[in-house]
């Protein structure tokens, strides 16, 4: 006889345990930023980044619509924490999270996506001259994304510190990851491991492994 015959009552249904947006996220934007592969370096000249994007196309289109995709999961990683800390009773910080979370998405858009995307496409192949400039735009964006990721994950420190929300260690990776990026915000070297480009695999990775960790670390302690 089943549970609802027994005790007259509907019998409580299972949760689907699913892995969080932040998951789905953060291996969106690794596999579409690994789908660009090894990209021209700074020292190159137009001609061999106009080459690049143009015997490229393929996989770097599809990186783009990856990335895009992962922009997307961390607009609602930011909106999911903005709700929890608001509940928490930090509206202001909440609103600062989601902020933050739209304006870094909006960069990475504007300067990695559609930047990677109009090369591939038809820039490289038509109007090669142009390539380095509108390349090189896609590193030096590099520290200002930071500063605002770097104002995100901090803010989602603060929050959870003042509101008692998710899980203790999460609070301190943001907070750790806050400091790293806020270093990258500041590395505009011509070259080395303080330059743009590097420190653009820096930001990658912390973003990718705050996401992915995301789920669990707002998780509540019941």
């Amino acid at each position: 006889m089943s549970e609802t015959l027994q005790s007259g009552e509907p019998a409580p249904r299972r949760r689907l345990r699913v892995p969080g947006f932040g998951v789905f996220a953060g291996m969106l934007l690794l596999f579409g930023a690994s789908s660009f592969g090894d990209t021209p370096d700074t020292r190159d000249i137009t001609r061999q980044v106009a080459d690049y994007f143009t015997t490229n196309r393929t996989s770097v289109l599809v990186g783009c619509v990856l990335f895009a995709l992962g922009l997307l999961g961390l607009l609602a990683v930011g909106a999911k924490i903005a709700v929890l800390i608001d509940a928490g009773g930090e509206p202001g910080i909440g609103r600062f999270i989601q902020s933050t979370a739209t304006v870094a998405a909006t960069l990475m858009l504007s300067t990695i996506v559609l930047i990677d995307a109009s090369l591939s496409y038809v820039i490289g192949e038509e109007v090669p001259d142009m390539a380095k400039g509108l390349f090189e735009l896609t590193l030096v964006a590099t520290p200002v994304v930071a500063l605002i990721l770097a104002g995100l994950l901090g803010g989602t420190a603060v929050g959870m510190r003042r509101t008692g929300v998710g899980r203790r260690w999460y609070m301190i990776l943001s907070a750790a990851m806050a400091a790293l990026l806020a270093v990258t915000a500041v590395s505009f070297a011509r070259s080395g491991p303080f330059s743009p480009d590097v420190q653009q695999q820096t930001m990658l990775f912390s973003l990718v492994v705050w996401l992915v960790l995301s789920g669990r670390g707002t998780r509540s302690h019941a």
